[in-house]
């Protein structure tokens, strides 16, 4: 465990040439109340660093998979291997892929969770919102918008009606919503 924790509500895993905007979101994060383990603020010197991130996976609270321009790198994808078979033990313990400016969306068992999408930025508050709710395992529509509480409806639509009747999807990513979806879901506005 690492030193003085009794676990992080969230794990950052990223590939170390994404660090700098990963730095940032940490710190976005951090002001939202959140505890995070970002490696570079906790490893300390002649310990082995391996042991100390595998602890710190099992006693975080959830997983934020960041994908970059850069693709994911090696030890990345052992980070990413033991977030997802936690999950696959306690299917309540949130893997979180969040896609980063420049990143194509997930592949493989990555796939399989919907995605935080900040290819706009991390500045973004919507996106920064729809992160900091699904590090706690909620879903973000409560408190989307203009900050008033909204209601969470009892089925997410699958599209939305046009004058003709038909549906039209509410995403092109892939049935993954961006924060300009999830404005235009939530405002009413096609």
């Amino acid at each position: 465990m690492v030193e003085g924790s009794t676990g992080h509500d969230v794990f950052l895993s990223y590939n170390w040439r994404d660090h700098g905007p990963v730095e940032e979101l940490a710190h976005a994060l951090r002001d939202r109340g959140l505890t995070v383990f970002l490696d570079r603020w906790y490893l300390a010197a002649g310990r082995p660093w391996p042991q100390v991130l595998e602890e710190a996976i099992h006693a975080c609270r959830s997983v934020a998979v960041f994908l970059g321009p850069n693709g994911m790198g090696h030890w990345q994808q052992r980070e990413q291997g033991l977030a997802l078979e936690r999950q696959a033990l306690d299917p309540n313990f949130p893997v979180i892929p969040v896609l980063l400016p420049g990143a194509d969306p997930a592949l493989g068992f990555l796939s399989l969770n919907t995605w935080v999408d900040l290819r706009t930025g991390a500045a973004d508050p919507l996106s920064l919102t729809v992160l900091t709710a699904a590090v706690r395992g909620r879903p973000p529509a409560p408190t989307l918008g203009n900050g008033s509480p909204r209601p969470w409806p009892a089925s997410v639509p699958t599209g939305d009606c046009t004058p003709s009747g038909k549906r039209t999807p509410l995403s092109s990513s892939g049935g993954n919503l961006s924060s300009t979806d999830w404005r235009r879901l939530w405002s009413g506005t096609p």
